[in-house]
This record gives structure tokens, sequence and C-alpha cells, in this order.
């Protein structure tokens, strides 16, 4: 399974998060600036690892938002897709987390299929458009309000898509 993970690097907190997964995921993961590739990078990998944190009023990030005319020109027919997000569900509990669904909704047009879908149990927030079937659409971090319980969710979810990327 060759394996990459995408996220800006000038995102601070999200950069910190996505080295904690690499570090968890173990050495078999190639680590990839979105600011620094094209869209046909993620063609490379059988299992890509996505990272963003949800700005203001549930957007992406600035990099994000200039990388989404590649994702126009890139096909995922065949590829698994694991996003994990950063959002502060008290600051912000009526988009907690809401650029996840941002990125699911781009992706599986486009035939990527999602998986590490987690609970929603644990958090306090309001509304989330990241909310699936009662999970969240990848990994919901919350540095500010939870960054005790960081490790732990990381742990289990590095896990848990390495066991359902196996399974098909």
């Amino acid at each position: 399974m060759k394996t990459g993970i995408f996220y800006s690097f000038s995102s601070g907190k999200t950069q910190g998060v996505a080295e904690r997964i690499v570090k968890e995921f173990g050495n078999n993961i190639e680590v990839n600036d979105i600011e620094e590739i094209n869209g046909s990078k993620f063609l490379e990998y059988d299992l890509i690892i996505i990272g963003v944190s949800t700005w203001f009023g549930g957007g992406l990030p600035d990099a994000w938002e200039d990388f989404l005319p590649q994702f126009k020109n890139t096909g995922f027919v065949n590829k698994k897709v694991a996003i994990f997000g950063l959002g502060n569900q008290e600051g912000y509990p009526e988009n907690f987390g809401d650029a996840i669904s941002v990125l699911v909704e781009l992706l599986e047009p486009k035939g990527a299929k999602i998986i590490g879908l987690t609970p929603t149990d644990g958090y306090d927030f309001e509304e989330s458009k990241s909310i699936r079937n009662n999970k969240f659409m990848g990994l919901l971090i919350d540095e500010e309000t939870q960054p005790e319980l960081t490790s732990g969710r990381i742990k289990n979810w590095v896990s848990q898509i390495k066991e359902e990327y196996s399974k098909n």
C-alpha cells in the first residue's frame, strides 16, 4: 500500500497533527505540501490522507482554496481517501469541522472512496456539515479545547484506516 499524506505546511496546527499521524503510521508514508504539488500527485498513491483545518465560517484555508482547481482535473477512481480536520468546537460550534465535508463533496464525485469515519461521541458542538450517518466523515481534532485527546484519537484512527484499507 503506497500512502501519501497531503496538507499545507503553512498551517501550523494541521502540520503538527499530520506529523503525529505520520509518526503513528510508520515509515511507509510520503509527505506532500499541497502548495508544492499538482493534482496528478494524488494518482501515485493507493491510500491518500488529507489534512485540512476549518476556517471561520466553515470554509477551507487559503492554500486549499487555491488548490481546488487541481481537483477538477484529477480523478480519484479506485482511490481510498481518509481525511483529518481541525476545528474548534467551542469557538465555532455552529460549523465544527465543516472543511472535511467540503473536500468529501469534491472527491466523491471524482470516484474517491472515503474511509476513516469516526464517532461524534466526546465532542460538544451545535452543528457540523461533516457528519454522515451519525459519524464524522473523517477524524476531527480540536487542539484548542481537547488537545489531551489528540494522541488517542490519532492512534485509533490510524489503526482504523489501515484496517479499512486492507478490507477492500
